[in-house]
């Protein structure tokens, strides 16, 4: 199995380059080859049975756990068992059963659970290609992290993560890292090769003072039109943690001075 992932800051063009993926836009420049097949020759149908997505947002039925993993379908136990399984979903069929309700929109089920059961949706599949889009962004650290790890610990399948995080244990574990900034490739390579480089993630990660913010936005020479502009987008930053990380507000602020842009409070 391949693990990659993809990071940068909002806006950065991270999902765009999944939507592409997906074959949203043919207007890439360059080629794309799933197998040897160039994406543009590759029917809807026909990358759809090879890929799969583990979105944020999922959609949940008010009806059993069963059912919204299988989607309604006739699917046999042992299969079920098995994505359960492998999803982290074991120990709440323990507690509640297969039969328990989860309620409009899920809202009987937690984040991580709700994720859990996308997952398991995905592994029904039996799909080559795994792309997840910033699937843990809403979920309290320690979700995120288990959720995170479920994903990675899937065997067999090629995995592409798009993601803000920046934590180095699960960083560590993706075959390589590719960061995005203003839309194009900005560096990659595993994560020991990016810490040794001292660019991006490097820079980022030793920014824990306002001096180093400071020369970081020198050196990518960060403007705001004015302050409106600078409170929208560090409050943006911070929803992005979800106020729920150890991400320091100088962080936040160093994400952003790697973005090479200006923000103007009219942006949408």
């Amino acid at each position: 199995q391949i693990i990659k992932v993809v990071t940068g800051i909002r806006r950065c063009g991270k999902s765009t380059l999944l939507n592409i993926l997906l074959a949203a836009y043919d207007n890439y420049d360059g080629r794309i080859y799933f197998d040897n097949h160039e994406l543009r020759d590759i029917s809807s149908e026909a990358l759809y049975d090879v890929v799969s997505v583990i979105q944020q947002s999922v959609v949940i039925f008010n009806a059993t756990l069963r059912d919204n993993i299988t989607m309604f379908r006739d699917i046999p136990k042992e299969e079920v068992d098995r994505v359960i399984d492998a999803a982290g979903l074991r120990a709440f069929v323990e507690e509640h059963g297969e039969e328990y309700l989860c309620g409009e929109n899920g809202n009987l089920l937690s984040g991580g659970e709700r994720q859990r059961i996308s997952i398991a949706r995905s592994l029904l599949r039996k799909v080559s290609v795994l792309l997840v889009d910033e699937a843990t962004a809403a979920l309290d650290k320690q979700t995120a992290h288990q959720v995170s790890n479920a994903i990675l610990d899937i065997e067999d399948v090629m995995k592409v993560v798009i993601t803000h995080s920046l934590e180095e244990n699960l960083l560590a574990r993706f075959d390589e890292i590719v960061v995005i900034k203003a839309g194009e490739v900005a560096e990659k390579g595993t994560f020991e090769e990016l810490m040794e480089n001292e660019e991006f993630i490097t820079k980022l990660r030793e920014c824990d003072t306002d001096e180093k913010v400071a020369k970081l936005y020198e050196e990518y020479n960060v403007e705001f039109e004015d302050n409106e502009s600078e409170e929208i987008f560090e409050t943006e930053l911070k929803n992005v943690a979800g106020g729920k990380s150890d991400i320091s507000a100088d962080l936040l602020k160093a994400i952003l001075g790697c973005c090479k842009s200006v923000f103007r409070s009219t942006t949408s």
